[in-house]
């Protein structure tokens, strides 16, 4: 591909998570939080992961710090309404998922590049 040969065939790799992924809704932003917060044993001052939007039609991507820029919900390891809050805001921020937006400009880029 360097040399600007097309590939005979490419396999393509897909679940529905991916979305959520690519996006970096604040649900999987969450989790992602969680894991790196539970295993304080990780040696790294920052964790770096893409956000990826759609402007001017292209994809743009941003790099996140996870641990510094995620603001979780106060108390909600403690309180019934601050996890329900935290539930609420977390489906909200999955249902932007829809349709597959990312994923969608992604692979007509790849069919673009193969013509």
């Amino acid at each position: 591909m360097e040399k600007g040969e097309r590939p005979k065939i490419v396999v393509i790799s897909y679940a529905t998570f991916h979305e959520e992924r690519n996006q970096l809704t604040r649900s999987y932003e969450s989790k992602l939080f969680e894991g790196i917060t539970f295993n304080k044993g990780l040696v790294s001052s920052k964790y770096y992961y893409p956000r990826c939007t759609i402007k001017n039609n292209d994809i743009e991507i941003e790099y996140i710090d996870i641990v510094k820029d995620f603001y979780p919900v106060p108390m909600v390891k403690f309180s019934a309404i601050s996890y329900f809050i935290n539930q609420i805001w977390n489906n909200i921020s999955i249902k932007n998922t829809v349709g597959f937006p990312i994923t969608k400009k992604i692979f007509i880029d790849l069919q673009k590049l193969a013509i």
